[in-house]
């Protein structure tokens, strides 16, 4: 039981109560996407692929984050002082089971641990703003690699994800385990519902959406996926060469396609 012997500091003494986590993870990345289309005037259909990317990397984050959490019910570090308060005695019953007090400050919540809500919320939202904002700054693409500064200012939304992460430790709200787990869920998603709307961060065509490319290319009566006709499809491993590259193994023209 030491595991669970934390003290229970309240939702008012949190660091990042649970009402701020739309703000962090949805309205914070969706203002600059916003900004972003305002300011460089990009297409209409791009922005709209970014926040759409970017609500459905929230929304099926916290939907897989309250499956698992009511799933699994793994006590919170502070559950002992949640479910017997004033310091009473535990109490189980036959099978092991605790058996709360009556005046038990949320007992339910309090076997909702693994994985952390918090951590996985917010790295869903602001780890997807860092992907995107290293592919809009073209962080890690051939043509302008080596600029601390953009990585820095790309890696701005990360930081704040681990910041609130670690925070639920220090709450005394999760275990370890629970915020890495939830930090990997909500990562993982983000990367998977960016790529679906956008080229990979590390390709000569970083921060280009899909759907405004083959939008383009429909417009100009190519092929799909293949704008301007130059360099290799923007995969995650691409290399930009010379015009006509194929999209996958590589095509005529000496481009590299995707890997």
């Amino acid at each position: 039981m030491y595991k669970y012997r934390y003290p229970f500091i309240g939702s008012k003494a949190q660091r990042v109560p649970a009402a701020a986590l739309p703000l962090i993870s949805l309205a914070f990345p969706s203002l600059l996407i916003v900004a972003h289309a305002l300011l460089a005037s990009p297409s209409r259909l791009e922005a709209h692929a970014a926040l759409l990317g970017l609500f459905a990397s929230v929304a099926s984050t916290g939907a897989a984050t309250n499956l698992l959490k009511i799933g699994v019910g793994r006590p919170r570090p502070n559950f002992a002082a949640r479910c017997w308060p004033d310091a009473q005695a535990p109490q189980f019953d036959a099978r092991g089971v605790p058996l709360c007090a009556a005046n038990a400050a949320g007992p339910m919540e309090a076997r909702k641990s693994w994985p952390s809500g918090h951590a996985s919320v917010s790295s869903s939202g602001l780890c997807y703003l860092t992907f995107w904002a290293a592919g809009k700054l073209r962080v890690f693409s051939p043509e302008l690699a080596g600029h601390p500064s953009r990585l820095a200012a790309a890696g701005l939304p990360l930081s704040l994800a681990v910041f609130v992460a670690v925070s639920r430790v220090s709450d005394f709200y999760h275990h370890a385990s629970d915020v890495l787990s939830g930090f990997a869920l909500g990562t993982f998603l983000a990367y998977c519902h960016f790529r679906q709307c956008f080229r990979c961060f590390t390709s000569s065509r970083a921060g280009e959406a899909h759907a405004a490319a083959i939008l383009l290319s429909a417009s100009e009566g190519g092929e799909p996926g293949s704008s301007g006709g130059g360099g290799g499809d923007g995969g995650c491993g691409t290399s930009s060469g010379g015009g006509g590259g194929g999209e996958i193994g590589g095509g005529a023209g000496g481009g590299e396609g995707a890997v």
